[in-house]
């Protein structure tokens, strides 16, 4: 069995999950970015993800195995987003209007999605401990 966490959800045969199961993850995820980014972590319930995803806490279980999993698929969901914009830097290009045009991404990137910008900065002041080996491997790539 695969899931989304990888401790749950049955994979269909061609390895991706069901339209279905696709939509009910999207579902949790932005319920979980929500509850995550008001309340933090220790703060977050999976009775209210699930409220707010509009499923039972067991439907939701079916695809995260607990908080945790639930945490850290909404912060590598944010981290793919994020670090984005460092993928279109041309390694050949003018540095300063090269940084300018990153600057000018992030800042709109914060603007358009605050809560996820809230929840990336607070795992960072907390010292980045579900996403440190991302940052240590994909962002120190780029």
């Amino acid at each position: 069995m695969t899931s989304v966490d990888g401790q749950g959800v049955d994979s269909q045969k061609n390895g991706g999950l069901s339209r279905i199961q696709e939509r009910n993850s999207s579902l949790i995820l932005d319920a979980a970015l929500s509850e995550f980014s008001s309340k933090g972590f220790s703060g977050a319930t999976v009775e209210r993800i699930a409220v707010e995803a509009g499923m039972s806490k067991s439907n939701l279980l079916y695809y995260f195995s607990s908080k945790e999993a639930i945490y850290k698929a909404t912060l590598a969901h944010i981290l793919e987003v994020w670090l984005a914009p460092l993928k279109t830097l041309d390694a050949d290009g003018e540095p300063a209007r090269e940084l300018a045009a990153y600057i000018r991404q992030k800042i709109q990137m914060s603007a358009d999605y605050p809560q996820a910008s809230r929840l990336f900065a607070n795992e960072v002041m907390q010292g980045a401990p579900q996403i440190l080996p991302i940052l240590e491997g994909d962002l120190k790539r780029l």
